[in-house]
């Protein structure tokens, strides 16, 4: 005999979705794993996984500035 839960574990929609629950377990595991050697290499002195650290973990980000080039001059604001 069948019980109602063996039955229900061999549906379509239970197995599809105890399968996605297994991915996302492995994808954590991964992103974990990958996080740790992240920190061991930041740990060894890496100054680019500093820096790509602090943008993913901290919201930190390059400044950018631009300057405005007219005629091979600097142009200054305000003067035509």
């Amino acid at each position: 005999m069948v019980s109602r839960r063996d039955a229900h574990d061999r549906e379509p929609a239970c197995q599809q979705r105890k399968f996605a629950e297994a991915m996302e377990r492995g994808r954590a595991k991964g992103r974990i794993s990958v996080r740790r050697h992240q920190m061991k290499l930041l740990e060894a002195g890496n100054a680019t996984m500093a820096v790509w650290l602090g943008k993913q973990l901290l919201g930190q980000r390059d400044v950018i500035t631009a300057e405005h080039v007219r005629g091979g001059r600097r142009a200054h604001p305000g003067r035509r």
